[in-house]
């Protein structure tokens, strides 16, 4: 009897591991469909068509290069995308999970890396207390994003309003 015990328990631990890893990761880049534009404005619009966007899209430069797209779902729900180009064009995907902003919350925030493996960490306040923080348009957060690799560090070059 306790053998089984152990077992039920070690299984069950297996399966809390696996759906912390699986709910807690980035979304991978690694998806065959991505399709190409010849265009940043033709690839957004394929972008907030796919992504079924009613919310805002701001692009992000960062200083490291990365074109980042803080992007509002719903009055509550934003992940964050990443504007590409390559050979083939231009095209934007989804690098993170969708994150719901309980709107009685002060703040939240999280860490995830872009398709370049840079780390970055956003964070979503209510109050402007910070000249590091940029508002958003239809949203009562405002929003700072930090190179991860020194927490006090802006990682915002640039910001452009898309949608």
């Amino acid at each position: 009897m306790r053998r089984n015990k152990k077992k039920l328990n070690v299984i069950l631990v297996t399966i809390a591991v696996f759906l912390i890893t699986a709910c807690s990761s980035d979304v991978s880049n690694n998806d065959t469909r991505i399709v190409h534009f010849s265009s940043k404005e033709k690839a957004f619009q394929n972008y907030i068509k796919e992504e079924n966007i009613d919310g805002s899209v701001v692009l992000i430069k960062t200083t490291k290069g990365d074109q980042l797209l803080l992007t509002q779902v719903d009055a509550n729900t934003y992940f964050v995308g990443e504007l590409k180009k390559d050979a083939n064009g231009y095209y934007a995907v989804k690098i993170t999970n969708n994150t719901i902003l309980n709107n009685e919350a002060l703040g939240m925030g999280w860490n995830f890396k872009s398709s370049n493996g840079n780390k970055y960490s956003i964070f979503f306040n209510k109050t402007n207390d910070n000249s590091e923080y940029i508002s958003i348009p239809n949203c009562e957060f405002y929003v700072r994003l930090l190179v991860d690799e020194n927490k006090r560090k802006n990682a915002i070059q640039e910001v452009e309003t898309i949608k």
